[in-house]
């Protein structure tokens, strides 16, 4: 049998790097927290720490409004859990925060300052949560769906420095630190354990 194997791969030309990418797919969450096509780096930060968190990698699709997890199937349906239960804190966080900010402060410096503050909320998710490790083999197949795809690099917009922009990153630090993520409710319950630090 594995003989026959042998003759099939050479046959048609196939590695076992092809095999690999068999257990790479996508999962889509519509759930964005722009749709700018240079969204605000708070929002690739969050989907960066995901990333790492979930072992997988990610794009943006500005035009669709998703963003794209590519990884192992079971890590990329936890990614987009994670990101989508994540995504609603933050925006919540960020419109309680804006709220509480001087209604005569101009808008550019209501928005510079709530995205300092979304950037340390992330900040402070990433030290809660455990990052999964992706073995070289996961590695080199995603980079080999990424380039089959042709997936584009996404370019973020950087925050300004404004007046009170140490204020905002410590209110930011402090409600992240309250941020939650629970066990998802489909599916196998065994990944998302490890997403909890202790």
């Amino acid at each position: 049998a594995l003989n026959r194997a042998q003759k099939l791969m050479i046959e048609h030309g196939l590695t076992a790097a092809d095999f690999d990418l068999l257990e790479i797919g996508e999962s889509v969450t519509d759930a964005i927290l722009s749709k700018a096509v240079k969204p605000p780096e708070y929002f690739t930060y969050l989907v960066a720490v995901v990333c790492r968190v979930m072992g997988v990698k990610s794009y943006f699709k500005p035009r669709d409004g998703q963003v794209i997890f590519i990884g192992r199937d079971e890590r990329c349906s936890i990614a987009v859990y994670a990101y989508e239960v994540l995504a609603r804190q933050i925006k919540a966080d960020r419109l309680a925060y804006i709220r509480g900010l001087s209604r005569r402060m101009l808008a550019k410096n209501r928005t510079a300052r709530a995205d300092r503050f979304c950037e340390a909320w992330v900040g402070a998710i990433f030290s809660l949560l455990e990052a999964m490790s992706l073995s070289d083999r996961e590695k080199a197949a995603i980079e080999a769906y990424q380039q089959k795809s042709g997936v584009v690099p996404l370019k973020a917009r950087a925050s300004r420095n404004v007046r009170g922009s140490n204020d905002a990153e410590n209110s930011g630090w402090c409600a992240g630190r309250n941020a939650y993520l629970r066990h998802g409710v489909g599916g196998r319950s065994a990944p998302a354990t490890s997403l909890i630090g202790t």
